[in-house]
């Protein structure tokens, strides 16, 4: 059998020219049109929880999606539906692409983002960030605010996000995997989660292959990216854990995920990047780290066939 090669295809300059340009005209219909509608409602009090734009962007993502010629998300769900009245819901995403934030808008319902401020100085970008009403915290503000130290002004500042009704979008590992895999995770969103007794939905994508963040970081490779919604995880389930623990725990569960959904997508398609040399012997340490990661929890006693992943 040939050795598949890890090389970069004509094709990406099609989805590259054709996905930007594309991504730009819908989202510049969305600020020019309907965000100053948006911020005229917040401004006259008429949608205090600013969930209209938040609607705006997740249709215009779902309009970019319908439109790029080629693209399917393969969702998988497993019946996680919008949350109900009274739920506290965050959901953990493995951060692994600039993908992951459009792709994000596909979840169920009007969500928030933990966002870091530094998107908040960028034009358009960050205004609209602003206008969503989205959690900011991060590098450039001083220490007792970061969510990385999960100092207490921080954990009650996003904890009050909860009282909208919505759920609360995190990326725990802080920032984007250069080789895609899932890092270790920050224990700020861990605290903030045991502190507001807040149920945890773990999503993991597998797209680092749709905009690698390596290189240039703009070239699009792969419009077919992949999106698993696990059951969620009550906070009764998880409360008697140390944020440290419970943050071990969640890096198992979504590692875990990502890795069988590599493989399946491998043994589905003898093409596959991942069947490249070097993405095989990636993906041969992550089983390695799963099955120390599995050992370390144990020696916890925290039991993985209480949390349905197992």
């Amino acid at each position: 059998m040939k050795e598949i090669q890890d090389k970069f295809k004509l094709r990406y300059i099609f989805y590259t020219v054709y996905g930007w340009g594309l991504f730009a005209v819908v989202f510049a219909v969305l600020f020019l049109i309907f965000a100053p509608v948006c911020l005229l409602l917040c401004l006259f009090g008429i949608d205090k929880k600013r969930k209209t734009i938040i609607w705006c962007i997740k249709l215009a993502c779902k309009t970019f999606f319908f439109l790029f010629i080629g693209h399917k998300i393969i969702l998988k769900n497993d019946s996680v539906g919008k949350m109900k009245k009274g739920e506290k819901r965050m959901y953990l995403i493995n951060h692994s692409s600039i993908y992951d934030v459009i792709l994000a808008y596909i979840l169920p319902g009007a969500s928030r983002f933990v966002i870091k401020d530094k998107w908040m100085k960028k034009p358009f970008v960050g205004w609209i960030q602003q206008l969503a009403g989205n959690v900011v915290v991060g590098e450039d503000k001083p220490e007792k605010h970061q969510i990385a130290d999960g100092e207490p002004d921080s954990i009650m500042e996003t904890v009050k996000a909860f009282e909208q009704e919505m759920p609360i979008i995190v990326f725990p590992e802080g920032t984007r995997s250069k080789n895609g895999q899932i890092q270790r995770f920050k224990r700020g969103a861990f605290k903030i989660a045991l502190t507001g007794h807040v149920d945890f939905v773990p999503v993991i994508m597998d797209d680092w292959n749709c905009v690698r963040p390596t290189g240039a970081g703009v070239w699009i490779r792969d419009i077919r990216p992949q999106v698993t919604l696990l059951p969620a995880i009550k906070y009764e389930n998880y409360k008697h854990l140390t944020h440290a623990e419970l943050a071990k725990l969640m890096r198992y569960i979504m590692t875990k995920k990502l890795y069988e959904m590599r493989e399946e997508r491998k043994a589905a398609n003898k093409k596959d990047y991942r069947h490249a040399t070097k993405f095989v012997e990636e993906d041969k340490k992550v089983k390695e780290s799963l099955d120390v990661l599995k050992k370390e929890l144990e020696e916890k006693n925290i039991k993985l066939n209480d949390y349905q992943y197992e």
